[in-house]
């Protein structure tokens, strides 16, 4: 209503201006739209980008991981290898005990055998 009048004129020149600004807000929404779709583009490739480097490091994480599950049957056979090791030393040690026990033994019995052939002599 207020941009009718009763000369043409007004109503031509408030027309025109609503028109410019009508190009303006266009121009404007276009603009807008322009670098909301470049935001758009963008966030699309920073996830690819995150989703690649998670992959990535997921992936070395998973290698690192397996390596140390290898290192670690590793390290538990030689541990359980040493165990046996150390048993068998410890039995053959006792086996060793035993025997110069037993050899101590025989020479007291020997000792006291040759001490009564001294005395019956």
């Amino acid at each position: 209503p207020w941009l009718s009048s009763s000369s043409g004129s007004t109503s031509h020149w408030l027309g025109g201006s609503e028109a410019a600004v009508r190009r303006q807000i266009e121009s404007l929404e276009d603009r807008l739209k322009s670098a909301i779709a470049v935001l758009q583009r963008q966030q699309v490739a920073d996830r690819q980008d995150t989703d690649r480097f998670t992959k990535q490091a997921i992936g070395q994480l998973e290698s690192r991981v397996g390596a140390g599950e290898q290192q670690q049957l590793r390290v538990e056979r030689r541990v359980a290898e040493l165990s046996g090791i150390l048993r068998g030393l410890s039995d053959e040690q006792q086996a060793q005990e035993r025997q110069s026990e037993q050899l101590q033994e025989r020479v007291r019995s020997l000792q006291a055998l040759c001490a009564r052939d001294d005395s019956d002599v």
